[in-house]
C-alpha cells in the first residue's frame, strides 16, 4: 500500500499470468510468425492450429493466442465457419500500408542522417550488392528478403527515436507477412 496526499492508503493490484503461459505464448508467436514468413502457409487453404503446434513445438493454446494476436493486427483474417487464413490484402491496403512505411521510414532516414548514424548499414549494402549480381531464385529471395529488412531495420533504430521505433516494429511485422506474400508470387518485385 502507498499513501496518498491526503493520506488514504491505496493498493495497487494486477492479475499476473503465470511466466510459462507468457513465455509460451510469446515464442509461438515468434514461430507462428516464422512460419508464414518463409512460405510455408498456404494461401488459400485454413491454417490449422494442431499443425502449427506440431511444426513449431508448441501447445494448441498458445499458438491459438498468437493466432487471435495476428488477428488483431490484420496479418491473419478469421471467416467463421471457415477458419483462419493468411489476409490477402487489396490493392489499396497495400498502398495505405506502403504510404505509412515511407512516411515512418523518411522520418527515421532524416533522424539516423542527423546523428550521423551508420550502424551495420555498410555490411549490409555489400550483402544487398553481392545479391543484386546474380539472379534471384530460391534461397537467395529470402536472402534478399532479410537483407532489405535488416536495412530498413537498422535505419528506424538508427533514428535513436523510441516512439518511432515502436510504431515500425508493429508495422514491420504486417510489412514482413503481408507485403511478402505477394512478393512470393512475383520474384521480379523484390
Amino acid at each position: 500500500p502507498r499513501a496518498t496526499a491526503r493520506g488514504a492508503a491505496v493498493e495497487y493490484r494486477i492479475a499476473l499470468e503465470a511466466a510459462p503461459r507468457h513465455f509460451a505464448r510469446t515464442v509461438a508467436m515468434e514461430r507462428s510468425c516464422s512460419l508464414l514468413l518463409d512460405g510455408s502457409a498456404p494461401f488459400d487453404a485454413p491454417l490449422s492450429e494442431r499443425a502449427i503446434a506440431d511444426a513449431i513445438g508448441l501447445g494448441r493454446m498458445p499458438v491459438r493466442e498468437a493466432l487471435r494476436d495476428l488477428a488483431r493486427e490484420g496479418i491473419l483474417a478469421v471467416e467463421p465457419g471457415r477458419g483462419t487464413y493468411l489476409r490477402q490484402l487489396s490493392a489499396r491496403e497495400a498502398t495505405e500500408l506502403l504510404e505509412v512505411r515511407l512516411a515512418i521510414e523518411g522520418m527515421a532516414a532524416r533522424l539516423a542522417a542527423e546523428k550521423g548514424f551508420i550502424g551495420d548499414l555498410p555490411e549490409l549494402v555489400a550483402v544487398l550488392r553481392a545479391l543484386a549480381k546474380r539472379r534471384l531464385a530460391g534461397d537467395r529471395v529470402r536472402e534478399a528478403e532479410a537483407a532489405g529488412d535488416r536495412v530498413h531495420w537498422q535505419i528506424v533504430q538508427g533514428a535513436g527515436n523510441e516512439t518511432l521505433t515502436g510504431l515500425y516494429a508493429g508495422l514491420r511485422l504486417r510489412i514482413a507477412i503481408s507485403l511478402r506474400l505477394v512478393q512470393r508470387r512475383e520474384v521480379e518485385r523484390i
